[in-house]
Protein backbone atom coordinates (compact mmCIF):
# COMPACT_ATOMS: atom_id res chain seq x y z
CA UNK A 1 0.00 0.00 0.00
CA UNK A 2 1.53 3.88 -1.14
CA UNK A 3 3.60 4.74 -4.00
CA UNK A 4 5.56 2.40 -5.54
CA UNK A 5 8.56 3.86 -5.40
CA UNK A 6 8.50 3.72 -1.37
CA UNK A 7 8.54 -0.30 -1.49
CA UNK A 8 12.46 -1.69 -0.80
CA UNK A 9 13.82 -2.62 -4.52
CA UNK A 10 17.65 -3.92 -3.65
CA UNK A 11 20.11 -3.14 -6.29
CA UNK A 12 17.94 -0.39 -8.35
CA UNK A 13 19.42 1.92 -9.95
CA UNK A 14 17.14 5.27 -10.97
CA UNK A 15 16.08 4.44 -14.67
CA UNK A 16 18.17 1.56 -14.71
CA UNK A 17 16.56 -2.53 -14.30
CA UNK A 18 15.69 -3.83 -11.34
CA UNK A 19 18.60 -6.70 -10.39
CA UNK A 20 17.08 -8.41 -7.61
CA UNK A 21 13.34 -8.52 -8.60
CA UNK A 22 13.01 -8.33 -12.54
CA UNK A 23 9.25 -7.86 -12.97
CA UNK A 24 8.17 -6.21 -9.84
CA UNK A 25 4.11 -5.42 -10.09
CA UNK A 26 4.73 -1.73 -10.00
CA UNK A 27 7.43 -2.05 -12.92
CA UNK A 28 7.57 -1.19 -16.64
CA UNK A 29 8.60 -3.86 -17.94
CA UNK A 30 11.88 -4.69 -15.46
CA UNK A 31 12.72 -0.65 -15.76
CA UNK A 32 12.02 1.01 -12.77
CA UNK A 33 8.95 4.01 -13.86
CA UNK A 34 11.34 7.00 -14.47
CA UNK A 35 11.79 10.31 -13.01
CA UNK A 36 11.91 8.20 -9.85
CA UNK A 37 11.56 10.65 -6.71
CA UNK A 38 12.89 8.51 -4.06
CA UNK A 39 15.08 6.26 -4.99
CA UNK A 40 17.03 4.24 -2.58
CA UNK A 41 18.83 1.46 -1.72
CA UNK A 42 18.69 -0.83 1.10
CA UNK A 43 21.39 0.24 4.41
CA UNK A 44 23.74 -2.76 3.44
CA UNK A 45 24.29 -2.56 -0.09
CA UNK A 46 27.83 -2.74 -1.12
CA UNK A 47 27.98 -1.48 -4.15
CA UNK A 48 26.86 2.31 -4.85
CA UNK A 49 24.74 2.74 -7.55
CA UNK A 50 25.09 6.19 -9.23
CA UNK A 51 22.40 8.28 -8.80
CA UNK A 52 20.86 6.35 -6.33
CA UNK A 53 20.42 8.02 -2.48
CA UNK A 54 20.97 5.81 0.72
CA UNK A 55 18.37 6.52 3.38
CA UNK A 56 17.14 4.85 6.25
CA UNK A 57 13.08 5.22 5.72
CA UNK A 58 10.67 6.70 3.08
CA UNK A 59 8.07 8.93 4.52
CA UNK A 60 4.76 7.68 1.80
CA UNK A 61 2.16 10.26 2.93
CA UNK A 62 -0.31 8.67 0.97
CA UNK A 63 0.03 5.14 2.24
CA UNK A 64 -0.59 7.30 5.37
CA UNK A 65 -3.76 8.76 4.35
CA UNK A 66 -4.81 5.29 3.15
CA UNK A 67 -4.48 4.20 6.64
CA UNK A 68 -6.45 6.94 8.30
CA UNK A 69 -9.41 5.89 5.61
CA UNK A 70 -9.03 2.66 6.45
CA UNK A 71 -9.59 3.05 10.56
CA UNK A 72 -12.18 5.46 9.71
CA UNK A 73 -10.53 8.79 10.52
CA UNK A 74 -10.76 10.38 6.76
CA UNK A 75 -12.18 13.05 9.09
CA UNK A 76 -9.12 13.97 10.18
CA UNK A 77 -7.35 14.62 6.71
CA UNK A 78 -6.72 17.59 5.73
CA UNK A 79 -8.60 19.43 2.18
CA UNK A 80 -5.57 19.44 0.42
CA UNK A 81 -4.90 15.33 1.14
CA UNK A 82 -8.41 14.53 1.13
CA UNK A 83 -8.64 16.37 -2.54
CA UNK A 84 -5.44 14.58 -3.95
CA UNK A 85 -6.81 10.98 -2.87
CA UNK A 86 -10.02 11.99 -4.60
CA UNK A 87 -8.08 13.49 -7.57
CA UNK A 88 -6.30 9.60 -7.98
CA UNK A 89 -9.68 7.91 -7.29
CA UNK A 90 -8.05 6.77 -4.07
CA UNK A 91 -10.86 8.14 -2.27
CA UNK A 92 -14.46 8.24 -2.32
CA UNK A 93 -16.80 10.37 -0.27
CA UNK A 94 -20.52 8.81 0.11
CA UNK A 95 -23.00 11.07 2.52
CA UNK A 96 -25.57 9.32 4.26
CA UNK A 97 -28.46 10.85 6.14
CA UNK A 98 -30.91 9.52 8.41
CA UNK A 99 -34.09 11.15 9.71
CA UNK A 100 -36.07 10.31 12.98
CA UNK A 101 -39.45 10.31 12.33
CA UNK A 102 -42.35 11.13 15.03
CA UNK A 103 -45.87 11.61 14.90
CA UNK A 104 -46.61 15.68 14.88
CA UNK A 105 -49.81 17.27 16.77
CA UNK A 106 -51.53 17.72 13.31
CA UNK A 107 -51.14 13.54 12.82
CA UNK A 108 -53.97 12.06 11.59
CA UNK A 109 -55.04 8.83 9.71
CA UNK A 110 -58.01 10.84 7.75
CA UNK A 111 -57.51 13.56 5.33
CA UNK A 112 -59.37 16.57 6.60
CA UNK A 113 -60.53 19.29 3.74
CA UNK A 114 -59.46 22.69 4.66
CA UNK A 115 -61.72 25.43 3.02
CA UNK A 116 -60.48 28.41 0.92
CA UNK A 117 -62.74 30.73 0.92
CA UNK A 118 -64.88 32.29 3.64
CA UNK A 119 -68.48 32.01 2.18
CA UNK A 120 -71.40 34.39 3.34
CA UNK A 121 -73.58 30.98 4.21
CA UNK A 122 -70.42 30.26 6.21
CA UNK A 123 -71.16 33.55 8.30
CA UNK A 124 -74.54 33.24 8.82
CA UNK A 125 -75.06 29.64 10.05
CA UNK A 126 -71.81 30.02 12.23
CA UNK A 127 -70.22 27.14 10.63
CA UNK A 128 -66.88 28.70 10.16
CA UNK A 129 -65.76 28.57 13.82
CA UNK A 130 -65.35 24.76 13.34
CA UNK A 131 -64.42 24.27 10.12
CA UNK A 132 -60.34 24.84 9.47
CA UNK A 133 -58.99 26.95 6.76
CA UNK A 134 -55.96 26.72 4.69
CA UNK A 135 -53.74 29.18 6.30
CA UNK A 136 -52.60 31.85 3.53
CA UNK A 137 -49.51 31.37 1.72
CA UNK A 138 -47.74 34.82 0.98
CA UNK A 139 -44.34 33.15 -0.58
CA UNK A 140 -46.35 31.27 -3.06
CA UNK A 141 -46.39 32.25 -6.58
CA UNK A 142 -49.80 33.70 -8.10
CA UNK A 143 -50.71 33.02 -11.67
CA UNK A 144 -49.49 34.91 -14.36
CA UNK A 145 -51.36 38.49 -15.24
CA UNK A 146 -53.48 38.11 -18.88
CA UNK A 147 -51.95 41.54 -19.26
CA UNK A 148 -50.16 43.04 -22.69
CA UNK A 149 -52.54 41.43 -25.18
CA UNK A 150 -54.82 42.75 -27.53
CA UNK A 151 -58.25 43.03 -26.56
CA UNK A 152 -60.14 40.66 -28.46
CA UNK A 153 -62.87 43.68 -29.89
CA UNK A 154 -59.54 45.00 -31.65
CA UNK A 155 -58.15 41.40 -32.59
CA UNK A 156 -61.25 39.97 -34.37
CA UNK A 157 -62.35 42.80 -36.61
CA UNK A 158 -58.31 44.24 -37.17
CA UNK A 159 -59.28 47.20 -37.79
CA UNK A 160 -55.95 49.59 -38.67
CA UNK A 161 -56.15 52.72 -37.51
CA UNK A 162 -55.77 56.52 -39.89
CA UNK A 163 -53.27 58.90 -39.89
CA UNK A 164 -55.99 61.89 -38.43
CA UNK A 165 -53.30 64.01 -37.07
CA UNK A 166 -53.98 66.98 -39.17
CA UNK A 167 -56.48 69.44 -37.42
CA UNK A 168 -56.25 71.74 -40.39
CA UNK A 169 -56.86 70.60 -43.25
CA UNK A 170 -57.10 72.15 -47.41
CA UNK A 171 -60.75 72.51 -49.01
CA UNK A 172 -59.86 70.15 -51.35
CA UNK A 173 -59.59 67.36 -49.04
CA UNK A 174 -62.44 68.41 -46.90
CA UNK A 175 -65.18 69.13 -49.47
CA UNK A 176 -64.14 68.72 -53.11
CA UNK A 177 -62.55 65.67 -53.40
CA UNK A 178 -65.60 64.54 -51.30
CA UNK A 179 -67.85 65.71 -54.58
CA UNK A 180 -69.12 68.42 -52.52
CA UNK A 181 -70.17 71.86 -54.30
CA UNK A 182 -68.07 74.86 -53.62
CA UNK A 183 -71.34 76.21 -53.60
CA UNK A 184 -72.57 74.01 -50.96
CA UNK A 185 -73.70 75.77 -47.72
CA UNK A 186 -71.81 73.98 -45.56
CA UNK A 187 -68.48 75.40 -47.09
CA UNK A 188 -69.67 78.77 -45.70
CA UNK A 189 -68.46 80.74 -43.22
CA UNK A 190 -71.49 80.31 -41.20
CA UNK A 191 -70.80 76.14 -40.57
CA UNK A 192 -66.84 76.26 -40.86
CA UNK A 193 -64.28 77.83 -39.89
CA UNK A 194 -61.13 79.09 -42.13
CA UNK A 195 -58.17 80.08 -41.98
CA UNK A 196 -56.26 83.32 -42.18
CA UNK A 197 -52.52 82.47 -41.53
CA UNK A 198 -51.96 80.47 -43.64
CA UNK A 199 -54.83 80.89 -45.64
CA UNK A 200 -53.77 78.27 -48.67
CA UNK A 201 -52.51 74.62 -48.87
CA UNK A 202 -49.03 74.80 -50.53
CA UNK A 203 -49.84 72.18 -52.82
CA UNK A 204 -52.26 69.36 -54.24
CA UNK A 205 -52.10 66.35 -56.15
CA UNK A 206 -51.76 68.06 -59.79
CA UNK A 207 -53.16 64.56 -61.71
CA UNK A 208 -56.28 63.76 -59.25
CA UNK A 209 -57.18 67.42 -58.21
CA UNK A 210 -57.32 67.84 -62.40
CA UNK A 211 -59.75 64.78 -62.17
CA UNK A 212 -61.53 66.15 -59.36
CA UNK A 213 -62.30 69.30 -61.33
CA UNK A 214 -63.46 67.40 -64.87
CA UNK A 215 -65.93 65.90 -62.65
CA UNK A 216 -67.15 68.69 -60.85
CA UNK A 217 -67.26 70.90 -63.50
CA UNK A 218 -68.65 68.43 -66.46
CA UNK A 219 -68.99 64.94 -64.82
CA UNK A 220 -67.75 61.46 -65.83
CA UNK A 221 -67.89 57.92 -64.32
CA UNK A 222 -71.31 57.32 -64.17
CA UNK A 223 -71.68 61.15 -62.59
CA UNK A 224 -73.38 64.43 -64.43
CA UNK A 225 -71.43 66.23 -62.27
CA UNK A 226 -73.07 69.92 -60.96
CA UNK A 227 -72.19 71.85 -64.07
CA UNK A 228 -70.24 74.42 -62.63
CA UNK A 229 -67.17 76.69 -63.37
CA UNK A 230 -64.57 75.02 -60.74
CA UNK A 231 -61.70 76.75 -58.97
CA UNK A 232 -58.69 75.90 -57.71
CA UNK A 233 -57.82 79.13 -55.49
CA UNK A 234 -61.69 77.79 -53.57
CA UNK A 235 -59.97 74.42 -53.19
CA UNK A 236 -56.80 75.48 -51.73
CA UNK A 237 -58.48 77.51 -48.65
CA UNK A 238 -57.39 75.86 -45.28
CA UNK A 239 -59.98 75.20 -42.70
CA UNK A 240 -60.26 73.26 -39.28
CA UNK A 241 -61.83 70.27 -40.35
CA UNK A 242 -65.05 69.26 -40.44
CA UNK A 243 -65.36 65.91 -40.57
CA UNK A 244 -62.63 62.92 -40.59
CA UNK A 245 -63.88 62.03 -43.87
CA UNK A 246 -61.31 64.15 -45.33
CA UNK A 247 -58.38 61.22 -43.52
CA UNK A 248 -60.55 58.45 -45.31
CA UNK A 249 -60.22 60.73 -48.76
CA UNK A 250 -56.76 60.96 -48.47
CA UNK A 251 -56.04 57.04 -46.91
CA UNK A 252 -58.57 55.80 -50.08
CA UNK A 253 -56.19 57.66 -52.97
CA UNK A 254 -52.86 56.02 -51.75
CA UNK A 255 -54.76 52.77 -51.49
CA UNK A 256 -55.54 53.29 -54.92
CA UNK A 257 -51.93 54.31 -56.12
CA UNK A 258 -51.21 50.64 -55.30
CA UNK A 259 -50.51 47.96 -58.10
CA UNK A 260 -52.12 45.61 -56.20
CA UNK A 261 -54.78 45.67 -53.97
CA UNK A 262 -55.62 43.76 -50.96
CA UNK A 263 -58.92 44.49 -48.75
CA UNK A 264 -58.43 46.91 -45.85
CA UNK A 265 -60.68 47.76 -42.80
CA UNK A 266 -59.59 51.43 -41.29
CA UNK A 267 -60.63 53.38 -38.38
CA UNK A 268 -59.74 56.74 -36.47
CA UNK A 269 -61.16 58.42 -33.23
CA UNK A 270 -60.45 61.91 -33.63
CA UNK A 271 -61.81 65.73 -33.21
CA UNK A 272 -63.34 67.95 -35.66
CA UNK A 273 -64.62 71.47 -35.69
CA UNK A 274 -67.48 72.77 -36.13
CA UNK A 275 -68.80 76.98 -36.42
CA UNK A 276 -72.60 76.21 -34.82
CA UNK A 277 -74.64 77.71 -32.14
CA UNK A 278 -73.52 76.44 -29.09
CA UNK A 279 -76.14 74.65 -26.78
CA UNK A 280 -76.91 71.70 -24.63
CA UNK A 281 -76.41 69.08 -27.12
CA UNK A 282 -74.02 71.02 -29.66
CA UNK A 283 -70.43 72.15 -29.29
CA UNK A 284 -67.91 73.95 -31.60
CA UNK A 285 -65.91 70.70 -31.73
CA UNK A 286 -66.37 67.10 -31.07
CA UNK A 287 -64.80 63.72 -31.43
CA UNK A 288 -65.98 61.60 -34.39
CA UNK A 289 -65.44 58.20 -34.89
CA UNK A 290 -64.12 57.06 -38.81
CA UNK A 291 -64.90 53.27 -40.25
CA UNK A 292 -63.67 52.54 -43.93
CA UNK A 293 -63.84 49.06 -45.29
CA UNK A 294 -62.45 47.79 -48.80
CA UNK A 295 -63.12 44.65 -50.32
CA UNK A 296 -64.82 42.82 -52.67
CA UNK A 297 -68.41 41.63 -53.13
CA UNK A 298 -69.42 44.35 -50.10
CA UNK A 299 -73.25 45.75 -50.33
CA UNK A 300 -74.94 47.81 -48.17
CA UNK A 301 -75.99 45.11 -45.76
CA UNK A 302 -72.37 44.60 -44.80
CA UNK A 303 -72.56 48.22 -43.78
CA UNK A 304 -75.71 47.46 -41.55
CA UNK A 305 -74.21 44.60 -39.95
CA UNK A 306 -70.96 46.40 -39.01
CA UNK A 307 -73.12 49.27 -37.75
CA UNK A 308 -75.16 47.20 -35.87
CA UNK A 309 -72.49 44.91 -33.74
CA UNK A 310 -70.66 48.34 -33.29
CA UNK A 311 -73.49 49.91 -31.50
CA UNK A 312 -74.40 46.86 -29.58
CA UNK A 313 -70.73 47.19 -28.11
CA UNK A 314 -71.62 50.74 -26.76
CA UNK A 315 -75.06 49.01 -25.23
CA UNK A 316 -77.33 50.76 -28.29
CA UNK A 317 -79.51 47.63 -29.44
CA UNK A 318 -82.43 49.48 -30.76
CA UNK A 319 -81.28 51.13 -34.16
CA UNK A 320 -83.16 52.03 -37.03
CA UNK A 321 -81.86 53.05 -40.27
CA UNK A 322 -83.04 55.45 -42.79
CA UNK A 323 -82.07 56.42 -46.71
CA UNK A 324 -80.43 59.48 -46.62
CA UNK A 325 -78.36 61.63 -49.34
CA UNK A 326 -74.73 61.89 -49.10
CA UNK A 327 -72.32 63.44 -52.01
CA UNK A 328 -69.67 60.97 -51.95
CA UNK A 329 -71.80 57.55 -50.98
CA UNK A 330 -74.25 55.61 -53.19
CA UNK A 331 -76.01 54.82 -51.80
CA UNK A 332 -76.24 56.19 -48.51
CA UNK A 333 -78.20 56.16 -45.30
CA UNK A 334 -78.77 57.26 -41.56
CA UNK A 335 -78.42 55.33 -38.38
CA UNK A 336 -80.69 56.21 -35.75
CA UNK A 337 -80.63 55.06 -31.64
CA UNK A 338 -83.26 54.73 -29.23
CA UNK A 339 -81.87 55.80 -25.94
CA UNK A 340 -84.74 54.91 -23.23
CA UNK A 341 -85.70 57.36 -20.41
CA UNK A 342 -85.66 60.57 -23.18
CA UNK A 343 -88.94 62.44 -23.64
CA UNK A 344 -90.77 64.49 -21.73
CA UNK A 345 -93.67 62.89 -19.28
CA UNK A 346 -96.92 64.61 -19.79
CA UNK A 347 -96.74 65.48 -23.47
CA UNK A 348 -93.95 68.41 -22.29
CA UNK A 349 -91.01 69.15 -24.92
CA UNK A 350 -88.36 67.21 -24.40
CA UNK A 351 -85.26 65.26 -26.35
CA UNK A 352 -86.85 62.92 -28.95
CA UNK A 353 -85.63 59.26 -27.73
CA UNK A 354 -84.64 58.66 -31.03
CA UNK A 355 -81.32 60.28 -32.07
CA UNK A 356 -79.50 60.64 -35.32
CA UNK A 357 -76.51 58.27 -35.09
CA UNK A 358 -74.27 57.76 -37.74
CA UNK A 359 -73.95 58.47 -41.31
CA UNK A 360 -72.75 55.76 -44.29
CA UNK A 361 -72.81 54.30 -47.16
CA UNK A 362 -70.74 53.08 -50.12
CA UNK A 363 -68.51 54.96 -52.27
CA UNK A 364 -70.74 56.07 -55.63
CA UNK A 365 -69.26 57.03 -58.97
CA UNK A 366 -68.02 60.60 -58.04
CA UNK A 367 -65.35 59.49 -55.84
CA UNK A 368 -63.74 57.11 -58.88
CA UNK A 369 -61.25 59.75 -59.94
CA UNK A 370 -59.22 58.86 -57.06
CA UNK A 371 -58.58 55.64 -59.33
CA UNK A 372 -60.76 52.72 -57.20
CA UNK A 373 -62.31 51.95 -60.37
CA UNK A 374 -59.20 50.31 -61.52
CA UNK A 375 -60.22 47.69 -59.04
CA UNK A 376 -63.10 45.99 -59.37
CA UNK A 377 -64.19 45.87 -55.84
CA UNK A 378 -66.98 47.71 -53.75
CA UNK A 379 -66.52 50.43 -51.06
CA UNK A 380 -68.01 50.33 -47.54
CA UNK A 381 -68.24 53.49 -45.82
CA UNK A 382 -67.15 55.95 -44.51
CA UNK A 383 -69.88 55.29 -41.52
CA UNK A 384 -68.86 58.50 -38.97
CA UNK A 385 -70.57 58.51 -35.37
CA UNK A 386 -70.32 61.49 -33.05
CA UNK A 387 -69.33 60.50 -30.13
CA UNK A 388 -70.74 63.78 -28.43
CA UNK A 389 -74.16 63.83 -29.09
CA UNK A 390 -74.20 59.74 -27.89
CA UNK A 391 -72.78 60.75 -24.63
CA UNK A 392 -74.99 63.52 -24.03
CA UNK A 393 -78.00 60.72 -24.57
CA UNK A 394 -76.48 58.31 -22.70
CA UNK A 395 -75.06 60.14 -19.87
CA UNK A 396 -77.16 63.23 -19.52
Amino acid sequence: MGVPWSQECPGTAAGGPCRSCPQPPWSLGGVCPPPCPHPRLPRDAAIPVPGALQVAEVQDGVQESLRRVQQGKAESLSERDRAELKRRKLLLEVTLKSYWIRKGSAFSTAVARQETELTPEMIATGSWRQRPFKPYNFSALGGAPSVGHDPPDTVAPRFTEMPTDNFVESSFWNFDALFQPQQHPARDQHDTFFLQDPAEAPELPAGYTAKVKKVHSQGGYGSQGYKYEWRLEEARRNLLRTHTTSASARVLYQLARQEKFSPVKYFSIDRVFRNESLDATHLAEFHQVEGVVADRGLTLGHLMGTLRQFFTKLGITQLRFKPAYNPYTEPSMEVFSYHKGEGAPGGLRGPPPWSRGAPGGLHGPPKEPQGLCAHPQNWEGPHGLHMHPQSTGELG
